[in-house]
């Protein structure tokens, strides 16, 4: 039988390698696990964007196929790997709360369980443990700088606080919850000048 000879693009970072299929055609833009390192079972995923023309036997074989590269890469690794844009810190999430691949050096909001909210570059996936959960992300703003201005808290008017005395005569300074509004942007605004019903937990209280 007919080797085929493939050109192809990691889902996860910016890598390009050739591989062979040793009888199974397979379509530009089919998403494949590649074995990497033979005979040591290593896959990673690859999306193929061309019939590869290198001249070179490509030495990594095609292990299976997938319906997408997210559905390819939850069964090959644990984690997305996201850098701050603020301060460098990392945080892995576990790539099953995903329905997508961030792309690589993409820049996305995202929110999580332990608070670790913020701007953050994608850097790759990786083998391990999540150290936090995935609440929300963005799209993708490209870069750090756009996604920090585009996110950047918004108030209105003056902030304010109210000075009383306790039982012992001392004086507290009392600091009340500010209600938030959405304007014509999307953006959430906190109005520093009024104060939320109810306190922290609205009419709830």
């Amino acid at each position: 039988m007919a080797d085929f000879f493939y050109s192809g693009q990691s889902c996860c970072n910016s890598n390009h390698i050739d591989f062979i299929s040793a009888s199974t055609q397979y379509s530009i833009g089919d998403v494949v696990q590649v074995q990497i390192n033979p005979p040591i079972p290593i896959y990673e995923c690859y999306s193929i964007f061309a019939l590869s023309n290198s001249g070179n036997t490509p030495a990594h074989p095609i292990y299976s196929i997938d319906i997408d590269c997210i559905s390819c890469v939850q069964s090959t690794v644990g984690v997305f790997g996201f850098t701050s844009c603020v301060d460098q810190t990392n945080v892995q999430l576990d790539v099953n709360n995903f329905s997508f691949v961030p792309n690589f050096g993409g820049v996305y909001y995202i929110t999580t369980q332990n608070g670790n909210n913020g701007c953050y570059q994608f850097i790759g996936c990786f083998d391990g443990s999540s150290t936090d959960t995935l609440l929300t992300i963005s799209i993708d703003y490209t870069n750090c700088n756009s996604c920090i201005v585009y996110n950047i808290p918004y108030s209105a008017n003056t902030e304010y606080s109210l000075c009383v005395l306790d039982c012992s005569g001392n004086t507290v300074t009392l600091d009340f919850p500010h209600p938030v509004w959405t304007n014509n942007y999307g953006n959430s605004v906190t109005q520093l000048d009024a104060v939320q019903l109810g306190g922290q937990n609205g009419l709830n209280n």
